[in-house]
C-alpha cells in the first residue's frame, strides 16, 4: 500500500490497505512500523478512539522492541511517540485511567531525550507530553497534580519563546497558560489564574495582530470568556461584563465570516453569559434581548440538526428568556417560554419523559417550576404535582 493510494482513498479502506500491507511477506520492520503509525492516525480521522487504541498499543509494542534493542534517540522517540497516541486514544475514549500510564512513560522517556541531545524539537516534544498528562489530571480531578505539571511545561514554553520568539511558540505558551489558569482556578487560586488569564489574553491579542485569521481571534474569544469567569469568581462583575462583551464582539465577526454552525454555537454561549450577567445587574431588558438572540440562534442549530446537547442549549436559553419576562410582568410570553423548554426536555431520551440524566432531570424541574408560578388554577395544580414528581425522582437519583 504506497502512500498515494492511501492518499486517495477514504479513510476506512485505506485501513483496509493498511492491514493487508501488513500480512504481506517482506515488510521490513521500519516500514512496519509506518504502517502501524499510519493505522492509528487513519482510525483517529475517523474517531474511532478504540481502533486507533488497537493501533497505537501494537505501534508500542513493537516500538519499544526496537527501542530496547537498539538504544537510539530516534528508537526511544518512535516509542515516545506511540506512548503518547495511545494515551490521547484512551482519553478520547475516555478511559483517563487507562491513558495517564502511558502517558507518564512517554514523559519520563522525553526528559531523558531532552536531557541528552539539549534540542529546541526535544524540549517541544517534552512541554507537549507534560501538557497532555496535566489534561489527563485535571479529568481524573486531580488539579493540583495537573497544575505542577502545567507549571513544567510552561517552564519549557517560556525558554522555546525565548530562543525562537516564533507565533508557534507563543501560541504553545498560550495553550499551557490557560491550562495553568484552570488548574489553578480549580483548587482556589483565583487571583494566580486571573494573572495567568490576563497574560493570556496579551498573547491572544499579539497572535490574532500578526495573522488576523479566524482561528486566533477564536483564541482570543475563548480566553476572554476564561477570564471573565474568573473575575467574577473574585466578585469584579463590571469587568466580568466587559470582558464576555468583547468575547461576543470577536464571535459576532467570526459567525459573519465563516458562517458555520460552530460559530453559531460559540455565539450564542458568550451571549447567554453575557445576558446573565446583565440580569444579574438588574438591567433585564438588555438581557432578554440577549437570550432571544441565543433561542433564535439555538433554533436554526435544532433545525439543522436535533441533537440532545442542541436541544438542551435551546431549553436553557427558553428557560433564561422566560425568566427575563417574568421579571419584566410579561407573563404570558414567559409562560410560552417555558412550555416551549418543557416540551423540547420531555422530548430527549429518558424513561416516560423523565431525562436518565441529573442534571437534565434538574433543568426540567425547575422549568416545571416556573411554569407553576406563571400558571392558574386547575393547571398550575397540575404542574406543581408533577413538580413535587420530579423533586422525588431527582432526590432518588442524587442519593
Amino acid at each position: 500500500a504506497n502512500a498515494a493510494d492511501l492518499d486517495d482513498a477514504e479513510p476506512d479502506a485505506a485501513i483496509d490497505l493498511v492491514r493487508y500491507a501488513l500480512t504481506l511477506g517482506g515488510v521490513d520492520e521500519d516500514r512496519r512500523l509506518a504502517l502501524l503509525r499510519l493505522g492509528t492516525s487513519l482510525a483517529t480521522q475517523l474517531a474511532d478512539h478504540g481502533q486507533a487504541a488497537g493501533w497505537a498499543s501494537q505501534w508500542v509494542r513493537m516500538a519499544r522492541s526496537n527501542a530496547e534493542e537498539l538504544d537510539t534517540p530516534e528508537g526511544w522517540q518512535a516509542l515516545s511517540n506511540g506512548l503518547s497516541q495511545l494515551g490521547r486514544a484512551e482519553a478520547e475514549s475516555g478511559r483517563h485511567d487507562a491513558a495517564r500510564d502511558p502517558l507518564v512513560q512517554a514523559v519520563q522517556i522525553d526528559e531523558r531525550l531532552a536531557d541528552e541531545l539539549d534540542t529546541a524539537e526535544a524540549r517541544r516534544t517534552l512541554a507537549v507530553g507534560l501538557s497532555d498528562l496535566g489534561d489527563i489530571d485535571l479529568a481524573l480531578g486531580e488539579p493540583w497534580t495537573a497544575g505542577m505539571t502545567f507549571a513544567k511545561a510552561l517552564e519549557i514554553n517560556e525558554r522555546l519563546v525565548a530562543e525562537e520568539g516564533t507565533p508557534a511558540a507563543r501560541s504553545d505558551l498560550l495553550h499551557v497558560l490557560q491550562r495553568l489558569a484552570e488548574a489553578n482556578n480549580e483548587v482556589g487560586q483565583h487571583s494566580a489564574a486571573r494573572d495567568q488569564l490576563l497574560r493570556c489574553v496579551q498573547l491572544a491579542e499579539q497572535l490574532a495582530d500578526e495573522d488576523g485569521t479566524w482561528l486566533t481571534r477564536g483564541k482570543l474569544s475563548v480566553v476572554l470568556f476564561e477570564l471573565a469567569n474568573v473575575e467574577q469568581d473574585l466578585g469584579d462583575v463590571q469587568a466580568a461584563r466587559e470582558h464576555v462583551a468583547q468575547s461576543v464582539i470577536l464571535d459576532e465577526q467570526l459567525v459573519g465570516e465563516l458562517g458555520t454552525w460552530q460559530s453559531r454555537a460559540e455565539l450564542s454561549s458568550s451571549l447567554a453569559r453575557l445576558g446573565d450577567l446583565e440580569f444579574g445587574a438588574g438591567e433585564i431588558g438588555l438581557a432578554r434581548t440577549r437570550y432571544a438572540r441565543c433561542v433564535q440562534l439555538d433554533d436554526a442549530r435544532v433545525d439543522r440538526r436535533e441533537t440532545p446537547e442542541a436541544l438542551r442549549k435551546l431549553a436553557f436559553d427558553l428557560e433564561r428568556l422566560g425568566d427575563a419576562e417574568h421579571a419584566l410582568g410579561e407573563l404570558s410570553a414567559a409562560r410560552g417560554h417555558y412550555e416551549r423548554a418543557a416540551d423540547l426536555l420531555g422530548r430527549l431520551p429518558g424513561s416516560a419523559g423523565q431525562p436518565d440524566d441529573v442534571e437534565q432531570l434538574r433543568l426540567l424541574t425547575r422549568v416545571l417550576r416556573s411554569l407553576a408560578n406563571v400558571s392558574d388554577g386547575e393547571q398550575a395544580d397540575l404542574i406543581w404535582a408533577r413538580v413535587l414528581e420530579l423533586d422525588a425522582e431527582l432526590r432518588r437519583l442524587e442519593d
